[in-house]
């Protein structure tokens, strides 16, 4: 599946925009520790991930095959991770086919990513005062077949700069072509890296579908080599860093001291830079 959650980039575009007033820090459910407390098995769904080049007289250019990699290095460090944790890791595996031979999960991915989208743009506002999202009752769909309490939802916005960009004589005006390519607004900044790569991680109640954990960060390093999954590795063990390990099973270091609880209080995360998204053409699972 080329992109379970694509609509949804533009919310993700925005909280990168307001990183600097809260949106890159660790949110979690009120509840989250009690729920915590038994979550065990964890699906991954595949991660919404979209690599563009941005050019300094064309605007910007998807990239499928930058793409394919920093995905498929995406999930690899997603399940490594958790599985260090303790986590029993499903890896699910969605395409079309499977999309047109079960109607329930068609509708489940389209249920998730409508409801996924609304309530990022909601967090990326600070609408609430608690941290209460759900995603409906779809994400049951997984917690029956895969026998999960949580699932994984991952999404990336990638830019490389070409040669040109990066040869502009001016940093600002060269992060306002950038910016204005991408969201179509001006905007000024020091984006002068080659390499950019924002990630997005949500966990969400497989049972009851409340988005129970949250959590984005960034890299610069090059993450578009096929044979170097380690920018990407180091990006997302940097994010599930504050994900605590299981409580069910903990990991063999963490036997004698658990880890300690997550609290409802966000905390500091990421390099706090920012960069734009662009904005996708409407919701499509491919």
């Amino acid at each position: 599946m080329r992109s379970i959650l694509k609509s949804a980039s533009a919310a993700l575009s925005v909280c990168i925009l307001l990183t600097q007033s809260g949106c890159a820090t660790v949110k979690v459910h009120p509840e989250f520790n009690d729920r915590h407390a038994t979550m065990q098995r964890i699906a991954v769904l595949p991660p919404d991930t979209q690599v563009y080049e941005v050019t300094f007289n064309a605007g910007n250019k998807p990239l499928p095959e930058l793409t394919e990699i920093a995905r498929k290095h995406t999930s690899g460090a997603l399940t490594k991770t958790l599985e260090t944790k303790g986590y029993d890791v499903v890896a699910l595996s969605v395409e079309q086919k499977d999309l047109d031979n079960d109607p329930a999960l068609k509708e489940a991915i389209f249920n998730i990513q409508t409801l996924y989208k609304q309530a990022t743009e909601d967090i990326a506002k600070n609408k609430k005062p608690s941290f209460t999202y759900d995603l409906g009752s779809s994400a049951n769909y997984f917690a029956e077949r895969d026998k999960v309490n949580a699932l994984i939802i991952t999404r990336q916005v990638g830019n490389r700069l070409s040669d040109g960009s990066i040869a502009a004589d001016v940093a600002s005006t060269t992060a306002s072509i950038v910016t204005a390519a991408l969201l179509g607004v001006s905007a000024g900044g020091g984006m002068r890296s080659k390499y950019t790569l924002l990630t997005e991680i949500a966990v969400v109640d497989a049972d009851l579908g409340d988005i129970l954990w949250y959590h984005l960060g960034q890299t610069n390093e090059n993450f578009t080599k096929a044979e170097d999954p380690k920018p990407i590795e180091k990006i997302i063990e940097t994010i599930m860093g504050a994900f605590p390990a299981s409580k069910v099973r903990p990991p063999a270091k963490d036997q004698k001291s658990e880890s300690k609880p997550a609290t409802t209080k966000d905390t500091a995360a990421g390099s706090g830079q920012n960069f734009a998204a662009k904005k996708p053409s409407a919701a499509a699972v491919r």
